[in-house]
């Protein structure tokens, strides 16, 4: 009842109250708008960043790794996840290389598995790339490393 008075009041004053209050009410909004759209652009940043800066890392430990384990993240890093098969495609190497070398990056946590028998997949621990499938177009890119 008090809130009512005091509007009638204000109109009585000001014939231009109610259209005073849209405009107010049309820049909070522009201005949340703006606000939330600036806080979306920053979190953008900050994950490019963050999608940057784990690539940087990837690819120095497998500078450090050694030079089939480094081609394999790289590989990862490129194409998200790769089956046993086009590792040994890709590598050129037996089954076994493939196994010691994916239980040995499994174990410096660089590498995660998923999936079991022929249904296996090997990605990088921290997911980014470029895809969940497997890539067989991979085998033309990757002849050029």
């Amino acid at each position: 009842m008090e809130t009512s008075r005091i509007e009638q009041q204000k109109r009585l004053r000001d014939p231009d109250y109610g259209t005073r209050l849209k405009q107010i009410g049309d820049i909070l909004a522009r201005g949340v708008v703006q606000l939330l759209a600036n806080e979306e652009r920053e979190k953008r940043a900050r994950q490019e960043e963050a999608d940057r800066s784990h690539s940087e890392s990837v690819l120095s430990e497998a500078a450090q790794v050694g030079s089939r384990d480094g081609v394999l993240l790289t590989y990862l890093l490129r194409f998200g996840k790769l089956r046993p098969c086009e590792i040994r495609d890709y590598l050129e190497c037996s089954r076994a290389t493939v196994s010691r070398m994916t239980d040995r990056l499994q174990q410096h946590r660089l590498i995660q598995r998923e999936g079991r028998t022929s249904a296996t997949t090997y990605s990088l621990t921290r997911e980014w790339g470029k895809g969940s499938e497997s890539h067989p177009e991979a085998v033309t890119v990757c002849s050029r490393f």
